[in-house]
């Protein structure tokens, strides 16, 4: 059976390992496999405010130029690259530990393989919408921190007042998540996501027992946690305007080059590809060569008989 295809231009593969660690599955049932991770943790705290910050400046120059800056676009997306490695080696889909780097998957000889493209236009209409909900928001949440302020300030004193004014823009500092008109249009993938997430916690859990003492991670379990991975790598990609296309709900892996060019030829671009697979694992879209002329074969003369019925 052939595999099911997306036509989406964020992806994400993850090499199957043929054996898995016995010894990293023991430190993930401990919990000690998470402490390794910590440093990963601190660096994408800070790389997502960053790219919180980057976003807002981006969708201005998307708004007045309509394509997304390429040194702004490379870092988000290497950033949406390290946090994906980050969850697969997590849920134990690879025990190569991540690497510290932005760069694409490929260059970096490493297992989990994130795909971005850099659509060559982005929408105007996106980003000056994004923009004013962004603006929006704040005026709105300047509103209540000066209306509870003065009321605070009646009441309890100014230290009161400064209290909530510093908790609000603490709470302000998380900007990408609360006044991202993307994530909230985005929301029906969180919540899907959310609910993935814990089943996929719940594989993890049981497959970390599993690979202790067999050394290897069942594949139709894999494949259900990286179809959650891949999901979650495309929402998050969009709510970062990486892309303006809506992810699919779907699981499925994106079509490379060569498929796009077989579901352009009349496949759905969602399901199986209608190919013939043949020796060498490639399908044969070459007719049979035709016979020589005035050489006709007792079948080419049955099919030129008035009774034959014609070939379709």
């Amino acid at each position: 059976m052939t595999e099911a295809l997306i036509d989406y231009p964020i992806d994400l593969r993850v090499e199957y390992p043929e054996k898995s660690s016995r010894g990293w599955a023991a430190l993930a049932i401990t919990w000690i496999k998470l402490l390794a991770l910590i440093p990963h943790f601190i660096v994408l705290g800070v790389f997502g405010f960053v790219t919180a910050i980057m976003f807002l400046v981006a969708q201005v120059g998307v708004l007045f130029t309509g394509k997304f800056p390429v040194g702004m676009y490379g870092f988000m997306a290497g950033v949406v690259r390290w946090q994906t490695r980050v969850y697969c080696f997590a849920l134990g889909l690879t025990d190569k530990y991540p690497p510290f780097d932005l760069d694409e998957d490929e260059r970096l000889d490493y297992p989990v393989s994130v795909r971005i493209e850099r659509p060559a236009k982005s929408s105007r209409l996106y980003a000056g919408l994004a923009l004013a909900f962004f603006v929006l928001c704040v005026a709105l949440v300047i509103g209540v921190v000066w209306y509870f302020a003065g009321h605070s300030a009646t009441s309890n004193g100014s230290s009161t007042t400064a209290h909530h004014i510093s908790t609000t823009f603490h709470d302000f500092s998380n900007f990408s998540s609360y006044f991202n008109l993307r994530s909230l249009v985005a929301l029906p993938h969180g919540i899907v996501v959310g609910a993935l997430g814990v089943a996929a916690l719940a594989v993890f859990a049981v497959m970390q027992w599993v690979v202790l003492f067999t050394g290897k991670y069942p594949r139709s379990m894999f494949d259900f946690s990286v179809g959650t991975i891949r999901w979650s790598t495309r929402v998050s990609a969009y709510t970062l305007g990486l892309s303006d296309k809506y992810p699919p709900f779907s699981m499925d892996r994106s079509a490379d080059s060569d498929e796009l060019a077989t579901l352009s030829m009349g496949a759905k671009p969602w399901g199986p590809l209608p190919t013939t697979p043949v020796e060498g694992g490639e399908a044969d879209y070459e007719s049979a060569p035709a016979e020589d002329e005035g050489e006709a074969s007792d079948e080419t003369a049955a099919d030129d008989s008035p009774d034959a019925e014609p070939y379709i």
